[in-house]
């Protein structure tokens, strides 16, 4: 795959040239140009090599909400060779000095609202590192606008120097670095691009963590092609309707989750069209139907769905708008897809032993492309397991049909089986959904003496509804006139919200560990069948 850009700062100084006096970022009241930043970039460069002693391959550690120091930090290590290695803010002391014991960072960077949670952190480290609030950075060049374009032509690595570590978000308990190239970057954010084009004199509104693959989309794509960012430390449903009301937002990054609380806020209203169209880039898991629909008319906005994962920088795949729209006209399959690979990605759906499975056969989704990582952080048995032949190995369930759409059935280790037969827990999860009472679902196989394991669904109940064992069996009925028997919930919770990652993902881990008298089940068909009805009472 060609790549417009050698190296991440090549995307600032491309800037550079198309208007430095321009606004490359903003933050709450702060506004930096493209020239600051490029002038900051360099000075930061110095101060990380000079100050800190950041070498090739050292790394620096970043645990802050969303700010520019993130972004600017990213850029100058990238330059000396160094790996960013950036911290979830809600880990908690444990996991960050995990983090921060596996990556040895030089120094940790963090903000007022980290500081407490960076110092727990270390404090259980006998090794030593600087310890940098990022405010007293300060962001004052020492260097001019000329000079630090002329340094930052000249970084220390090339497209296969490792510039950004994130680590796996933990749905399956494990904290793994995965180190991921400029080469990585950019072949994904050409990828994107090639496939979505964000339009042009507009924004982008960042809401995601920046310390998640979300960054890819959310930041650098529309960096790459010249929108600038408007930054928000969190989200918040209200500050992202008011923005996408009052500015020239034509590009952000939500999950699922974040589109309903601004749909929510809004009541049924719709936000004014803008002078751009509206993307919105969502993952994480697909969107209800109802969701898509309620999204393009409140939001004003054209859908872009996107399947990846950290081992593959970001995305794999996308479900561009038309897919939507054809979707929601005549082919509602599309809308339970993930899309078509994106450019110089090859999919593929293997059995356990390996064999690749003809169009329409679930096994393992893997992947191989530009985008995909080299191994994780000093896990040489865990690389050999999801690495083969340049081949990743998701760890995903799904299939691809006959035009090269991929379907995502299931996370492997998420896959219920109950008496013999596998049960796909998004498949019921879309039917208990479509019940009226329903908002939110997350279906878990729970461990059962005759059946191996049974259909468990936590659902969060909308507005106006009341939990009552009466609502749970409406529900259970509801799925029977849907599924088949073996899908069928046996039990069901309710709860007042799921457990989620930063980026949205429901942890399944956390509720299927919990032990079982903690659960509190509202109605339970857990009983043991004879032959004669054993199709409905699995």
């Amino acid at each position: 795959m060609h790549l417009r850009e050698r190296s991440l700062n090549e995307v600032l100084l491309s800037r550079l040239q198309q208007g430095a006096e321009e606004p490359l970022l903003t933050w709450h009241e702060r506004v930096i140009t493209v020239s600051e930043a490029v002038a900051n970039v360099a000075s930061l460069a110095q101060y990380l090599r000079k100050e800190i002693g950041v070498a090739p391959g050292s790394r620096v550690a970043v645990l802050a909400l969303n700010r520019p120091e993130t972004l600017l930090l990213l850029f100058a290590a990238a330059h000396i060779g160094g790996i960013v290695v950036l911290l979830n803010t809600r880990y908690s002391p444990a996991e960050v000095a995990a983090v921060l014991e596996d990556a040895s960072p030089c120094a940790l960077f963090y903000d007022t609202a980290t500081q407490a949670l960076a110092e727990a952190g270390a404090a259980q480290l006998r090794s030593s590192f600087h310890m940098v609030p990022v405010d007293d950075l300060a962001l004052q060049p020492a260097l001019s606008v000329q000079e630090a374009a002329q340094e930052l032509q000249h970084p220390a690595g090339d497209l296969a120097t490792p510039v950004l570590m994130l680590y796996t978000s933990g749905t399956t308990g494990a904290l793994k670095g995965v180190p991921l190239t400029q080469g990585n970057l950019l072949a994904n954010v050409g990828q994107i691009g090639a496939a979505i084009t964000p339009p042009a004199k507009a924004e982008a509104l960042v809401v995601t963590p920046l310390f998640h693959a979300a960054l890819i989309p959310s930041a650098l794509v529309p960096l790459s092609h010249g929108l600038p960012l408007v930054v928000c430390e969190r989200f918040s449903p209200a500050e992202a309707i008011e923005l996408l009301a009052t500015r020239s937002i034509a590009w952000t990054v939500m999950v699922p989750t974040m589109i309903q609380a601004c749909l929510d806020l809004l009541g049924g209203d719709r936000l004014p069209s803008g002078d751009h169209p509206r993307f919105i880039y969502y993952g994480a898991s697909p969107a209800p139907r109802a969701l898509i629909e309620e999204a393009m008319r409140g939001l004003g906005a054209q859908l872009i769905q996107s399947y990846g994962l950290t081992e593959a920088t970001q995305a794999v795949t996308v479900l561009s708008p038309h897919d939507h729209r054809v979707g929601l006209a005549d082919a509602p399959h599309l809308l339970r897809s993930a899309g078509r690979p994106l450019p110089a990605t090859e999919l593929a759906v293997w059995s356990g032993d390996g064999t690749p499975l003809p169009s329409g056969q679930v096994g393992e989704i893997v992947v191989r492309g530009p985008q995909v990582m080299g191994g994780y952080w000093n896990r040489p048995a865990e690389t050999a397991q999801v690495l083969v032949n340049g081949w990743l190995r998701t760890g995903d369930a799904g299939f691809l049909d006959e035009h090269g759409y991929l379907y995502v059935t299931d996370r492997i280790k998420d896959v219920i089986i109950s008496g013999g037969e596998n049960v796909f827990s998004p498949r019921v999860e879309d039917v208990v959904r479509s019940h009226a009472a329903v908002r939110e679902v997350a279906v878990v196989g729970l461990r059962h003496a005759v059946w191996g394991e049974t259909v468990h669904a936590v659902v969060v109940l909308r507005p106006g509804f009341t939990e009552t064992p009466e609502l749970a069996a409406d529900i259970i009925q509801h799925c029977r006139n849907h599924l088949a028997g073996f899908e069928i919930p046996r039990s069901i919770e309710f709860a007042s919200e799921l457990p989620k990652s930063a980026t949205g993902k429901i942890l399944k881990r956390l509720l299927r560990e919990r032990a079982p008298e903690t659960i509190a089940i509202a109605c339970d068909l857990r009983v043991p069948s004879g032959p004669a009805d054993r199709r409905e009472r699995r």
